[in-house]
């Protein structure tokens, strides 16, 4: 009940996010693809009374930073098909944020998880949408540096679904189609004009990571701690990624 009324009380600073280029609002719009997964594997925990680095707290921030997302987004693009999709996402996000006041069982899990692909669909939508009109980065560079920060989400999402012993063939048509888009995008980044040796250093750690998972994958097992740990590098590494190629098309 205390997470419910924090949920539909929350106050947001609507002064607190400004976009200054058109790679800026692809690399923050694409943020909230991960944090539809972010605020699902977080729920996931404290469903599990999993307390682990405050999934609860992280839950609030993660929607603050959502909401705060969707208002910067609407203010900067003045696209009218981008601002039916940020209305579109804004439903979403309000019938996503009533299951987060509900805990997830084995029971609804498969539910729950259909309005978090409900969410991060649209938003990739409007990712997508701004791609499109973003003349610096026309092979799409920081919207598929981005995706692998929501992969990480995903990812560690799917294995807390499996600790919760949810049995779905969605779950895994989903890792496959996921870890296939994890190995496309980084064959796609080592490829760009737009690499340096920083840049190498952090695809290199991301091609060892996608290997472990590839690995895990098929032995049918894991830890779920090595997960956490390895998805967690997983977005701390793209996201690193990502902010270098914004930079780079200022």
């Amino acid at each position: 009940m205390k997470l419910l009324i924090i949920l539909l009380f929350l106050v947001v600073d609507i002064y607190a996010l400004e976009i200054s280029s058109q790679s800026q609002a692809v690399n923050i719009a694409g943020k909230q693809r991960m944090l539809s997964y972010r605020m699902f594997k977080d729920h996931l925990m404290v469903s599990m009374d999993n307390n682990y680095k405050n999934p609860e707290g992280d839950i609030e921030k993660s929607i603050e930073s959502f909401s705060s997302t969707l208002i910067a987004l609407g203010a900067f693009s003045k696209d009218a098909k981008i601002k039916t999709l940020l209305k579109d996402a804004k439903k979403e996000f309000d019938s996503f944020k009533v299951m987060l006041g509900t805990p997830i069982t084995k029971a609804n899990a498969i539910e729950s998880l259909d309005k978090t692909i409900a969410l991060r669909t649209v938003s990739h939508k409007i990712t997508i949408a701004l791609e499109s009109v973003n003349k610096k980065d026309e092979n799409g560079i920081v919207n598929k540096s981005g995706r692998l920060r929501a992969i990480s989400q995903v990812i560690a999402s799917l294995y807390l679904l499996k600790t919760m012993g949810v049995e779905s063939p969605k779950i895994n048509k989903t890792m496959k189609t996921v870890m296939g888009v994890f190995r496309k995008t980084l064959d796609t980044l080592k490829s760009s004009q737009l690499r340096d040796e920083i840049v190498d250093k952090k695809l290199k750690k991301l091609e060892s990571i996608y290997l472990f998972f590839n690995v895990m994958n098929d032995a049918k097992s894991f830890v779920p701690t090595i997960v956490d740990k390895k998805s967690n590098q997983m977005f701390k590494y793209s996201d690193e990624l990502t902010s270098i190629f914004v930079k780079k098309m200022k």
